[in-house]
């Protein structure tokens, strides 16, 4: 795992996006704001 290299952060650092990204727009398409995904522990509690 030491030699990921530049690739495979390229790599990671795109997944990370698409995370955030895909779990902002379910939270919109629920009636909740998109920022609420990024906050963990408002994100469980907020009913």
């Amino acid at each position: 795992m030491e030699n990921v290299g530049l690739f495979g952060g390229l790599i990671y650092m795109v997944v990370l996006v698409l995370m955030i990204v895909s779990m902002c727009r379910i939270f919109e398409k629920a009636g909740k704001p998109g920022w609420a995904s990024l906050i963990p522990i408002f994100n469980h509690c907020n009913d």
